[in-house]
């Protein structure tokens, strides 16, 4: 009888063993689930933390191009003003010079007619 208990209980341990493995198989697995489902929450967060930066950090870079090209308008608009002044002022200028040439010599051939003079 002895024998046979010993039996038993032999079978009894390993029949347990192999229910306690199956159990913490499946409880381990739930675990596993549970942490992987955290883990893949932290890397969705991580993911969105980066991406509200990305787009903060691309909204301060677009406003200060949008008032870099704002000041360049500007400045093209007085280039422009200016260059518009100082065509006016060159045509007056070039005016002024026809006329003064015309009142020193009458005769627009100037170095045609007065050639034997010189």
């Amino acid at each position: 009888m002895d024998l046979k208990f010993d039996e038993y209980t032999g079978i009894i341990g390993v029949i347990s063993g192999i229910i306690g493995s199956v159990w913490g198989w499946f409880a381990g697995r739930k675990k596993e689930r549970a942490s992987y489902k955290e883990s893949e929450v932290n890397v969705g967060v991580c993911v969105q933390k980066l991406y509200d930066g990305l787009v903060e950090d691309m909204e301060h870079r677009f406003q200060a191009m949008k008032k870099e090209i704002l000041e360049l308008k500007q400045e093209i608009a007085l280039w422009k003003q200016k260059y518009t002044r100082l065509s006016k002022e060159f045509q007056i200028y070039k005016k002024n010079q026809a006329a003064r040439k015309n009142r020193l010599h009458p005769c627009p051939e100037f170095f045609y007619c007065c050639r034997s003079f010189i």
